[in-house]
């Protein structure tokens, strides 16, 4: 299906070389997802969000958006052509919002430049937007900004490719993609399996060495994804490269290259399951979308049918779903 992306979009012109739809025009069909773009590639990450989303079986707008007070340090000509301000695009209304990771994971939330819009805007988009995905650093934030989940700092970076176990079955989110599945991680720090357990949460997935997963609201409308689904095959290898040149003591990402041999190729072994969490999570944003419309179209107030995310079947694996995922 197509990918919308605002006019002029220097990304279009690789995802089309790559085969991909891309529309710049609006179209009724679509679903919008506003991108909280926080990374300081603003261009790679607009690419990687968009390839996942416009492999989806729906069209999708997406809208790129910036906090209206914070002045990009990275790219800044570019996010003020491309970007709208958060506020701006919640009122023009959103079916969902990503937010994406941030390089600021060592700083306490609190220090950060933006920690004030973040919390207003968890706020707006709680009543304005049915459906909200928080990814690394964004995941950490929010649960600490809702329920005062800490993040802890990891004695080493976890970093590479990892066997994610599902410990929570059931969940519409993770459908297809069990009994474990691989996924891109880098980070420093990590939330703890334990501290979930305080706040209204389902912990979905994790592993024994990086921790928690996949996290969601009890509703569904809130999904934490601690890991990077949306990375291509080199992003792993490129912040590799890139901490070895700032003179970074960061070993290799694990379980990546192949034969674990940094001088060799990286293997893709994640975009497969990647792509069915996207598909799993608009699929959400689709019916809820759809709901909503049929609802402002009719004549009379109708009641949307309540998508169930129960979880009825005790977990696969109970060793790993009671313990403390951290090391």
């Amino acid at each position: 299906m197509p990918i919308i992306l605002p006019p002029d979009l220097p990304v279009a012109r690789s995802l089309s070389a790559e085969g991909r739809s891309v529309l710049f025009a609006p179209r009724g069909d679509a679903v919008r997802i506003g991108l909280l773009n926080l990374m300081p590639d603003k261009t790679r990450t607009e690419a990687q969000f968009a390839r996942r989303l416009g492999d989806a079986a729906t069209p999708v707008e997406l809208v790129l958006a910036r906090f209206p007070s914070y002045r990009a340090r990275h790219a800044a000509a570019h996010v003020e052509r491309f970007y709208a301000d958060i506020d701006r695009a919640l009122d023009d209304g959103l079916d969902a919002l990503i937010v994406t990771g941030a390089p600021v994971e060592l700083m306490e939330f609190e220090q950060v430049d933006y920690w004030r819009a973040f919390v207003a805007l968890l706020g707006r988009a709680e009543t304005r937007v049915p459906h909200r995905l928080f990814v690394c650093w964004a995941a950490q934030a929010a649960l600490f900004a809702r329920h005062a989940i800490p993040k802890v700092e990891r004695a080493t970076k976890a970093f590479g490719v990892f066997d994610l176990h599902i410990v929570t079955p059931g969940s519409s989110l993770l459908h297809g993609l069990g009994p474990s599945y691989k996924v891109p991680v880098s980070r420093h720090t990590q939330t703890r399996a334990a501290d979930l357990e305080r706040a209204p949460l389902r912990l979905l997935s994790g592993c024994p060495f990086t921790g928690p997963g996949v996290v969601e609201s009890e509703d569904g409308a809130e999904v934490y994804s601690f890991n990077h689904f949306e990375y291509d095959r080199m992003a792993l290898a490129d912040e590799y490269d890139r901490d070895r040149r700032a003179g970074l003591p960061t070993a290799a990402p694990l379980h990546y290259f192949r034969d674990d041999d940094p001088n060799g190729p990286p293997d893709d072994r994640w975009s497969g399951k990647a792509q069915l969490f996207f598909d799993n999570w608009l699929a959400r944003v689709v019916a809820t979308a759809r709901g909503r419309r049929t609802a402002l179209c009719a004549p009379a107030r109708i009641s949307t049918p309540a998508t169930t995310f129960g979880l009825t079947n005790p977990p696969q694996n109970a060793a790993i779903a009671n313990a403390d995922l951290g090391d």
